[in-house]
């Protein structure tokens, strides 16, 4: 990701010795390592994640028409259907039906 010579990072360490002191210098550079690999594994799995989305089969053609519909303007439409898709956004029911009223 980002490429730095020898010199660079050498400049860098010169750099962080004289503003931070020897005492310092170990612990932040262990804090910056512990957060860039923090930071390198939170992007590989936002990777994968995607890809696994996007090679989802059911994701590249969620609705397949069914039959054509012909509108009041005689033009054909294409009819889907959408009960495939019930299951994405109907949130699951909290009032349970099976049970009887305790006014019954």
């Amino acid at each position: 990701m980002f490429e730095l010579s020898f010199g660079e990072i050498l400049v860098v360490v010169l750099v962080g010795l004289v503003v931070l002191g020897p005492e310092e210098l170990p612990v932040v550079a262990r804090s910056v390592r512990r957060m860039w690999r923090s930071l390198h594994q939170t992007t590989h799995d936002i990777q994968q994640q995607v890809m696994q989305i996007i090679d989802d089969p059911e994701m590249e053609e969620p609705l397949k028409p069914v039959s054509l519909i012909r509108g009041d303007d005689g033009t054909y439409y294409e009819a889907y259907d959408v009960s495939e898709l019930a299951h994405y956004r109907t949130p699951p029911s909290t009032h349970d039906t099976t049970k009887e009223s305790p006014h019954e």
